[in-house]
């Protein structure tokens, strides 16, 4: 085969054939078929109503939130927002923090991850009594033996109770003493 022989001639098509296989090639970028000599359209998919369209969508969305999650509550083994003073007597004396690590170790996670932007991740902040009491690692400080109960807010239940700046919730320890 000589470098030089035209892609035509190794392919054993004459010129003309070339030039409708181009033809072809324009006809097909715009939306149309040649067979035989003549221009076809090319089958389109059906035109759905508007109505059906609509259905459809809201059947789309359904189905996707019925593929969601069910519970709708952080938390560990359980989907409960509050750990009562019986749970807290069924686990060793230990801290505050121990015991949600044990029962709903979920509060303690990051609610907003490190980014490369922001490398601080945000984690719930602790109550006690209704009083601010400082960062998770603050529940290290309070025995288990002290406390009647726990309970986890969303960074929106947060927000409507205590004001702005609990993006990563608030974990509320009431004391026997305080309540």
């Amino acid at each position: 085969m000589d470098p030089e022989t035209p892609a035509a001639e190794i392919l054993g098509l004459t010129s003309i054939a070339c030039a409708n296989a181009l033809v072809r090639g324009r006809l097909g970028h715009a939306g149309l078929l040649q067979s035989g000599g003549v221009a076809l359209r090319r089958p389109t998919a059906p035109k759905v109503g508007r109505f059906t369209a609509r259905f459809l969508l809201v059947w789309l969305f359904v189905g996707i939130a019925a593929c969601g999650s069910v519970s709708r509550f952080p938390g560990g083994r359980s989907s409960s927002r509050t750990i009562n003073r019986a749970q807290i007597r069924s686990v060793p004396e230990r801290s505050a923090y121990d015991l949600i690590l044990f029962l709903r170790p979920r509060w303690l996670d990051a609610r907003i991850k490190a980014t490369i932007a922001d490398p601080n991740p945000i984690y719930a902040h602790v109550y006690v009594d209704d009083f601010t009491y400082g960062p998770l690692s603050s529940l290290h400080d309070i025995p288990s033996q002290a406390i009647e109960q726990i309970d986890f807010l969303s960074s929106l239940d947060a927000t409507t109770r205590y004001g702005g700046g609990y993006m990563g919730g608030i974990i509320r320890v009431y004391t026997r003493t305080g309540r």
